[in-house]
């Protein structure tokens, strides 16, 4: 039973720790990520079948709809309640998967979910400053800088705030899922796994690609100041994806992307 014996010396070790470095365990640890995306999830969820016909008008979430596509390659159509659902059935399948072959405790830290929120808030300021000063810098170049949205505003800018917040939520969650999740999983693989790569050149390597792939994604020219904006917060994103874990990157995704476009998108 060796696994099951690192499993409980490991818990041992989280209890024994400090309760900053217990914080930092638990808030990459599956099940509270889970626990932090779960409410996003729902929202999203819930907002997508309720706005359904308004958000058809944008096309939604380019990541949510290819990861529908995908399912309905697998024979579930996207326009069943199935099909509607499968892309958060992923989400959350992937993460029970991971904690149960990490063997790890069922018991939930109260407070790890509320600080992974307060976390998450403080992540997003420095990407919304730097998006500001950018913004502002741009000005005078072009006559309607583009921020560092799912979509720009004229776009947006009809939709109702409960709309606008789903596409925040949704892209956010499913973003991070593709460009971080996902992508830098698959060139961890190729780059560490197959090629023998040291771990300080693999991040020198896939972090740059996962930026460059999350700006050519939303269809920015690449010299131009929101390709620079795209391909910063790629960056930022992704390194948060990499320090502080899956559920941070997309908390911090989440919060940006609703500032701007619930709290400041009328303005």
């Amino acid at each position: 039973m060796p696994a099951q014996s690192n499993s409980k010396a490991r818990d041992r070790d989280d209890r024994q720790a400090p309760a900053l470095t217990q914080y930092a365990r638990a808030s990459r640890s599956p099940l509270h990520i889970l626990a932090f995306l779960l409410p996003l999830i729902v929202i999203y969820e819930l907002g997508l079948a309720a706005r359904h016909e308004e958000l058809a008008q944008t096309g939604g979430v380019r990541a949510w709809v290819l990861l529908a596509r995908a399912m309905e390659l697998l024979g579930v159509a996207p326009s069943t309640v199935v099909g509607y659902s499968l892309p958060a059935a992923v989400v959350v399948v992937v993460l029970l998967l991971w904690h149960v072959l990490e063997k790890r405790s069922w018991k939930l830290k109260p407070l790890v979910v509320p600080l992974m929120f307060a976390e998450a808030v403080a992540w997003m300021v420095p990407l919304l400053l730097f998006a500001g000063v950018v913004t502002r810098i741009s000005e005078p170049v072009q006559a309607t800088p583009e921020p560092l949205v799912p979509a720009s505003l004229d776009t947006l800018s009809h939709l109702s705030w409960q709309a606008r917040l789903v596409i925040a939520i949704g892209a956010g969650l499913y973003e991070e899922l593709l460009f971080r999740m996902a992508l830098l999983a698959l060139l961890h693989a190729v780059l560490a796994d197959l090629l023998k790569l040291k771990p300080t050149l693999v991040v020198s390597i896939s972090l740059p690609i996962s930026a460059a792939a999350f700006m050519l994604y939303h269809g920015v020219g690449v010299v131009t100041w929101p390709a620079l904006l795209y391909f910063a917060g790629g960056l930022y994103l992704g390194a948060i994806y990499l320090l502080r874990g899956f559920g941070l990157a997309v908390g911090a995704h989440a919060c940006y992307n609703t500032t701007v476009l619930v709290l400041l998108g009328p303005v």
